[in-house]
């Protein structure tokens, strides 16, 4: 029997399958239905076999959570393969979906398709649908027959606009809302976002939402541009961007307290006074936030991103509550930059130049340098370290110790002359 490979990889696979827990059998089952070559990523296949049923919530662990364990634990085993799939397909039969009435999961991302029949609300049980990298630009309204759909994912390929059906609201087990606009899109080309948005109580993920109102034409002037509805999903969402809301004056920060289980939230609208008290936030990005004046009580944050921020001066607080910040980014110079406090603290970069590890022309270390008057030096003196050299490592560098006046100045040891052999 073992000098026939193919059955000695056959017998290993059987045992291996044999010692799994009865949770995880049909998960690895499940990644056998792929065809040979099949590329897919972690989050997909988790919210795959959570519309299969195969995960069950327990406890305080939610359901993605829960996936996520079994998908590292089948890694562990060395068992979890990933492959690819055919991109040829342009159009979707009208009958197809009248014939799989008991579908769970239907993934047509990286398929060039331009319309979804409306067929599709026939498939009444299905829980995961992945259109991403299409060309629909239009949902049909018969999508909202999907009572038990709880992942929709749609991210745009091409320049149109994708229209979600006002329907939406009906898809009350939906959990993951993903529509991702591709860089190439300028602003007349957004997601536009449907009324009633925040009538969805499951909703979790609302993924890269952009949302349009330059041809705005509804007679509620208190509508805010579409975002208002965005208030009632906070306390359900892990992560929010919320940018391009023209109408939308100051996001206040009371709902954004609510949101108590965000994990990643991107804003690019003016925010009153400051943010604070997200304590499971790991990931903060701000962009011409105007107004904003501070940063407190944020325990978890382990990346922040500030640009075109200009009040945003004082940041004592953040150092006494931010303790597990790692990577922090900005293009203005902050007085109050709580350096020392920060322990966890890797990388900062002011613009495109690290600081805690400079590399760059000498041009770049000047602004560095106290006695050049470097506008980088009030930030760079809250380190304990820094070291700066030239990007090709043959020029003058310099240390900084915290306690010292000012950084040391060295140069590199000479090279030694060239011998000189007769051949």
């Amino acid at each position: 029997m073992w000098s026939n490979p193919s059955l000695e990889v056959e017998t290993v696979l059987q045992f291996s399958y044999l010692d799994l827990p009865p949770y995880l059998k049909p998960c690895f089952l499940y990644c056998t239905l792929f065809p040979e070559d099949y590329k897919i990523t972690r989050t997909k296949l988790s919210r795959m076999w959570i519309a299969e049923g195969f995960v069950k919530a327990e406890g305080e662990l939610s359901m993605e959570d829960l996936a996520d364990s079994y998908y590292e634990e089948l890694i562990t085993r060395s068992l979890l393969q990933l492959f690819g799939f055919d991109k040829t397909l342009r159009e979707i039969p009208q009958d197809l979906f009248g014939k799989l009435k008991y579908l769970r999961v239907l993934d047509l991302s990286m398929i060039f398709i331009e319309k979804l029949p409306d067929s599709i609300g026939k498939l009444v049980q299905l829980r995961y649908l992945d259109l991403s990298f299409s060309k629909i630009v239009e949902l049909p309204d018969s999508l909202c027959n999907l009572q038990y759909l709880q992942t929709l994912n749609l991210t745009a390929l091409v320049v149109f606009s994708v229209k979600l059906p006002n329907c939406l609201r009906r898809l009350q087990g939906l959990r993951h809302l993903n529509v991702q606009k591709m860089h190439l899109l300028d602003e007349d080309h957004d997601v536009i976002v449907p009324a009633g948005i925040g009538e969805l109580v499951h909703l979790q993920t609302l993924n890269r939402f952009t949302i349009h109102d330059n041809n705005n034409k509804r007679s509620n002037k208190d509508d805010e541009g579409g975002c208002s509805n965005i208030h009632e999903l906070l306390p359900r969402l892990r992560s929010l961007r919320l940018e391009l809301c023209h109408k939308l004056r100051s996001l206040p920060m009371g709902p954004l307290r609510h949101a108590t289980n965000l994990t990643e939230l991107h804003l690019e609208v003016n925010v009153e006074g400051g943010i604070g008290d997200l304590v499971h936030v790991r990931e903060l990005s701000l962009k011409k936030c105007y107004n904003i004046e501070s940063l407190w009580n944020l325990p978890a944050l382990q990346i922040l991103k500030v640009r075109h921020c200009y009040a945003l001066k004082d940041m004592t607080n953040l150092g006494a509550t931010s303790l597990a910040l790692i990577y922090f980014e900005f293009d203005d110079l902050i007085s109050d930059f709580p350096g020392n406090n920060l322990k966890a603290l890797k990388s900062v970069r002011v613009a495109e130049e690290t600081l805690l590890c400079i590399e760059g022309p000498i041009a770049v270390l000047r602004l560095c340098m106290p006695q050049h008057h470097g506008p980088y030096w009030p930030v760079i003196k809250r380190f304990p370290h820094v070291q700066a050299k030239e990007k090709h490592m043959s020029g003058d560098y310099f240390t900084y110790t915290e306690g010292t006046p000012e950084p040391i100045i060295c140069q590199p040891p000479p090279l030694p002359p060239p011998q000189l052999h007769q051949v």
